[in-house]
């Protein structure tokens, strides 16, 4: 088997390192936006609540029904908004496509530390970088991309991996 020659070795670094730093912004990302769907949902069980508790409230006679009417008909339509056509829809669109990123980006950090091996031939190798580049590319068009804010905490992930393939300095 051949050596790696050095543009190789970086080459293959540079593939993985973004594709795992792609990944990791993707995991932040979607984590997030499971964040605020889950606020969503307890917004929308208020809502739903709503009317329950005002049915249960008319009888008592503490308000008049008109009033109780119009405080169900609110909370129906607020659970119905949230959960047919508000927020909670396109944050569950939102993390489906982040997580959709996020195993495109780590199946290619996965598949450039073949590149590691010392054991493939040099057709191997430039068949190997030609296909991690096109999934690179097709993998960049992502219909949501992470925030700058999650790429910074996904760098800082990078920073405290244990064994990083390539000698990459993550650091820099």
């Amino acid at each position: 088997m051949e050596e790696f020659t050095k543009a190789e070795k970086e080459k293959f670094g540079d593939i993985w390192e973004r594709a795992r730093h792609n990944a990791l912004a993707h995991l932040i990302a979607s984590r997030v936006s499971e964040r605020k769907a889950f606020w969503i949902d307890v917004l929308t069980a208020i809502f739903i609540l709503i009317p329950i508790c005002s049915a249960f409230i008319q009888p008592l006679g503490i308000t008049s029904p008109n009033c109780l009417a119009i405080i169900s008909l609110i909370g129906s339509l607020g659970a119905l908004f949230l959960t047919l056509i508000g927020p909670a829809q396109k944050f569950k669109k939102v993390i489906l496509s982040h997580k959709y990123a996020r195993s495109l980006y780590a199946s290619i950090a996965q598949k450039a530390r073949r590149g590691d091996n010392p054991h493939i031939t040099s057709d191997e190798k430039k068949y190997l970088l030609r296909a991690l580049e096109e999934m690179f590319e097709t993998a960049k068009y992502s219909s949501e991309e992470p925030s700058d804010k999650d790429f910074v905490k996904a760098s800082s992930l990078m920073k405290k991996m244990k064994r990083v393939p390539f000698d990459i300095d993550i650091n820099k």
